[in-house]
């Protein structure tokens, strides 16, 4: 890999071609994630930890702090899609703590069309 140019498709094409481990492949995504100022640099990196089959713990956590904490609505939107997806569960939690708080009405409609077939309290809007 050409260190000078890392970025998601780097990895993702190393990762494809036997280059790099799914796990070595997290271990750049997380740094490339949590240090890039490009919102669709960040945006990329959760989409290829989205799709990776390792380190589910670590995943998980990476996709709620973006979800919880990320400047960026559609970074946001995007870790709750791939929350939503991939650990659908494990990831209400999370889901509800951003329907209740996340400012942007993109993420808050995403998150309450995912949850309008249930009709538990746990899954509205607290108002």
């Amino acid at each position: 890999m050409d260190h000078h140019q890392i970025n998601p498709e780097s990895i993702q094409n190393d990762l494809v071609g036997g280059i790099i481990s799914e796990k070595d492949a997290l271990e750049l995504l997380v740094s490339l994630v949590t240090y890039s100022k490009d919102a669709k640099i960040r945006s990329q990196c959760l989409e290829i930890i989205g799709g990776l089959n390792v380190l589910d713990e670590k995943r998980f956590i990476i996709l709620e702090t973006f979800l919880i904490s990320d400047t960026d609505q559609l970074v946001r939107l995007k870790a709750a899609k791939i929350l939503s997806f991939n650990f659908p569960k494990k990831g209400v939690r999370a889901l509800k703590n951003a329907l209740n708080k996340d400012p942007s009405p993109l993420v808050v409609n995403f998150i309450s069309n995912l949850f309008k077939d249930f009709k538990d309290i746990y899954f509205k809007r607290d108002e």
